[in-house]
């Protein structure tokens, strides 16, 4: 029997941008380290400083974003597109911008299932379907409204 997660608001959202930090960057991660030679304290201090940048901006947009009773939702669609996204970059080395965004909603319902994979059904269930569970079985410890802004607003004021 799964077992539900008793958190805090702050606590989620810290949760949600370390996990997404970590699972849903690390081949940028490492292609950022490839490309950056190591010469001096300075260069370790800014490879150092990238998944901390992005943990932050994520603190950030998590804590704008995932407003009570949208939370949940919100962050199994991220943890669901992410995975999907994580794929194609893995599969194909590619960095999604603005022109593959418009490209993908353009497509037709033929070319989007010759892209579906087992692979990449793999990553979807691994990387969005099974981090969704501890987000459904989460339960909010009750917080008054006026706690709760005033918790995020020093967490972005943080970050």
């Amino acid at each position: 029997m799964l077992k539900r997660l008793n958190l805090t608001d702050l606590r989620f959202i810290i949760f949600c941008a370390l996990y997404v930090t970590v699972a849903q960057n690390t081949l940028f991660f490492l292609s950022v380290y490839e490309l950056t030679e190591i010469k001096t304290w300075r260069d370790i201090v800014f490879l150092a400083s990238f998944p901390l940048a992005i943990f932050l901006f994520l603190n950030i947009c998590f804590s704008v974003l995932l407003l009570p009773y949208l939370r949940k939702g919100l962050m199994i669609a991220f943890l669901l597109i992410g995975s999907v996204v994580t794929y194609f970059i893995y599969a194909y080395n590619i960095v999604i911008d603005e022109e593959m965004i418009r490209n993908t909603l353009q497509t037709t319902r033929a070319e989007s299932f010759d892209l579906i994979s087992w692979r990449l059904i793999l990553f979807l269930v691994v990387f969005g379907v099974i981090p969704s569970v501890p987000v459904v079985l989460t339960r909010f410890k009750k917080q008054s409204w006026l706690r709760v802004t005033a918790i995020r607003g020093i967490n972005i004021s943080l970050s």
